[in-house]
């Protein structure tokens, strides 16, 4: 079935309603309910790059509705002329199979044509549908929208915090994991902390930075991931839609669906690098190594001290234990930006050096701040970095990333492009996790891309990725 409600643009947008549950603007000009089963010329949903890490990428599907539907829409239009207005209007649409397999997104008309393509004379029209999380991201980016600051006496825990970011009194709906974030990094006085928010604060302005950038970056650092859904799917096939976030880490046993498979082809990711690399705070300083016989030759290294994690198969250095003097730190100087240092207090020294081109993976996270903190040997910090563990220690946080990050080791990694029977009832999704036995190993893998659904031979092609 094919749900589409008709919005004019100007009063479209998303909204929170006194259940505290995010929904669409109420006042929506037209419906149209579609009973046969669409087609979808092209389909390009995806979770990552297989290249890169984190990129997430959303994505879109066309969708073809046939011309002759008798359906007609609550207003009394047919499909054609329901989508034939030239007053710019904006869509969501909702291919609903079943409870756990549905598509869902945006698209407009009129002066933002485009995404709407008919030629008169044929017998169907075709839709370019972008990913309601777009939508969402859009409505969050915007320049009333920017990130709340805190008080500086405020504290949350994880799971508070995430709703408190995106709204003031009624909040988005979401979904957390069973597990706390305290109990996942095993420390249970870990917060996100508004006096660390301050700090940064004091030369950032947080209204100026979208909320929906600052939440992607919290996300990050943590090792979460994220994705839009519906609330209770199967209750909104005559009624409005309401929608949910979802926060889960990619890592937690998930239900697993299973999968028919019709083709089976193998890819392989060389992951080359030693170590992972995550970089949370920072700031402009030097260090000497003393020569104890003659000090004329003491060396001094000046360029950006990092406070962060790195960690490969069988080491972990972390240098973020404190919040203003850590007895160890990475180093990397203003005429060599390509060697990282690992240095130690007490007396200075220069434990490891590694070449970050060909040795290190980095997880990109933004800083936030301005350079003239560094008088406070605070530099640039991470948005992640608001979450501490007491004593400002932010260890516990960080070490978790060895658990989720470790995929980006040195080594091999199964990717598996499947044909697939498709009815609906698969509950196939982005981020879905199954499992495959190939012969040699019996993995699980999770669905990082549905590059296409076929209708009539009811397949989809689908890309695993091992978990």
């Amino acid at each position: 079935m094919i749900n589409i409600w008709k919005y004019y643009d100007e009063d479209m947008r998303f909204y929170f309603n006194g259940t505290q549950t995010f929904e669409l603007q109420p006042t929506y000009y037209d419906k149209i309910s579609i009973d046969a089963i669409p087609e979808f010329p092209n389909f390009n949903m995806r979770v990552e790059t297989q290249d890169g890490v984190l990129e997430y990428t959303a994505g879109n599907f066309d969708i073809r509705l046939f011309v002759d539907s008798p359906e007609v829409s609550v207003r009394g239009d047919k499909i054609l002329p329901f989508l034939s207005t030239p007053t710019p209007c904006k869509f969501l649409i909702v291919a609903y199979f079943s409870d756990t397999c549905y598509f869902h997104g945006f698209f407009t008309t009129g002066d933002k044509s485009g995404a709407f393509t008919y030629t008169k004379g044929d017998l169907h029209l075709d839709i370019t549908v972008e990913a309601s999380l777009r939508e969402f991201a859009d409505s969050y980016s915007q320049p009333n929208q920017g990130t709340r600051t805190l008080n500086i006496s405020q504290t949350f825990t994880l799971e508070n915090y995430i709703p408190y970011h995106f709204d003031t009194n009624l909040v988005l709906s979401h979904r957390f994991p069973a597990q706390t974030y305290r109990d996942r990094v095993g420390d249970s006085s870990v917060v996100f902390a508004g006096a660390v928010q301050g700090r940064i604060g004091q030369f950032t302005n947080w209204t100026g930075i979208p909320r929906w950038e600052t939440y992607k970056q919290l996300a990050k650092g943590v090792g979460m991931n994220y994705k839009l859904e519906l609330e209770s799917p199967s209750g909104f096939i005559t009624q409005r839609p309401d929608f949910l976030l979802r926060h889960f880490f990619l890592t937690d046993s998930t239900p697993e669906i299973t999968l028919n498979v019709i083709e089976h082809n193998d890819a392989i990711e060389i992951n080359t690098k030693s170590y992972v690399y995550i970089s949370y705070r920072q700031h402009i300083n030097s260090f000497i190594i003393v020569n104890p016989i003659n000090p004329a030759l003491n060396q001094v290294y000046s360029g950006t001290q990092i406070n962060g994690i790195l960690f490969g198969q069988d080491e972990v250095i972390s240098t973020d234990s404190n919040d203003f003097n850590p007895s160890e730190f990475f180093f990397i100087t203003g005429n060599d930006e390509n060697t990282l240092m690992y240095v130690t207090n007490s007396p200075t020294q220069i434990q490891k050096q590694i070449n970050r081109e060909t040795k290190v993976i980095g997880i990109p996270l933004e800083f936030y701040s301005n350079p003239a903190f560094d008088k406070f040997r605070q530099g640039v910090m991470t948005y992640a970095s608001c979450l501490v563990a007491t004593g400002f220690n932010h260890t516990p946080i960080q070490e978790y990333m060895i658990y989720v990050y470790r995929r980006y080791l040195l080594g091999t990694k199964k990717i598996k492009k499947l044909v697939v029977t498709f009815t609906g009832q698969e509950g196939i999704d982005l981020y879905q996790r199954f499992r495959l036995d190939d012969g040699l190993t019996d993995s699980y893998y999770y669905i990082s891309e549905i590059s296409r659904i076929d209708i009539r031979n009811k397949t989809a092609e689908i890309t695993g990725v091992e978990i």
